[in-house]
């Protein structure tokens, strides 16, 4: 139970300390990065949470394992990404405001719309990953963990995940975070790797922008 409930105070720390960046746009990072120091420090408290956090990010041993997470990885990630193209374009969902980084990259040149792709989603992918997957819901289960626990765990570090990229000007952009933070949150704990989700959500991020990015290109108009 120690570890469930240390899990719940980093999402708590992280939500109030969300609550405070508003004020200080550079201060964005602080929560996510405040999250993975407290998440480390209780990690090495504790040679148990020490050993299973290692197991997270040690590939499996064998062949079927091992395509058994890749097959879960492009299901996940291609699937969700396809699912999203095919909501945003049905509903026309509205872009977000020019401060932010993700819709500038949008009408960038295409030099630059490829570092974006390659650099900047990848790195924010793995670090939404720490927070969400591993510190959220890694560090809060134990050997003796029920599936109550589990459900509880996942479900919550899901909602927050929506809630960090709620904005005013894309409100229904929350709740497809939400929904896919609770289907990576589920691949994380049953795959017992954070490799799942990190190159899930990395293809996720990486095909829809590039779809976003070259249906603007052909339709300038079109939101």
């Amino acid at each position: 139970m120690t570890e469930f409930w240390a899990a719940i105070g980093l999402m708590a720390s992280f939500l109030a300390l969300r609550r405070l960046a508003r004020w200080y746009k550079w201060s964005a990072l602080i929560p996510y990065l405040a999250v993975l120091g407290l998440g480390l420090l209780f990690a090495f408290s504790s040679t148990v949470t020490l050993d299973r956090l290692r197991q997270y990010f040690t590939p499996p041993s064998d062949i079927a394992g091992f395509l058994s997470q890749v097959a879960m990885t492009l299901i996940v990630g291609l699937g969700g990404a396809v699912l999203y193209i095919l909501i945003h374009k049905a509903f026309r969902l509205p872009r977000s405001d020019d401060n932010n980084p993700y819709e500038r990259f949008l009408t960038a040149k295409p030099y630059q719309f490829c570092i974006f792709v390659a650099l900047y989603l990848p790195v924010m992918a793995t670090l939404e990953e720490l927070v969400f997957r591993v510190a959220f819901i890694g560090i809060g289960l134990s050997d003796g963990s029920t599936n109550f626990e589990t459900f509880c765990l996942v479900l919550m570090s899901s909602i927050i995940f929506g809630l960090a990229h709620l904005s005013k000007e894309r409100p229904g952009h929350a709740i497809h975070a939400g929904i896919a933070g609770l289907i990576w949150g589920c691949a994380f704990t049953i795959s017992g790797s954070i490799w799942v989700p990190l190159v899930a959500h990395t293809l996720h991020n990486m095909i829809f922008f590039t779809a976003l990015y070259v249906r603007l290109q052909i339709s300038p108009e079109v939101e």
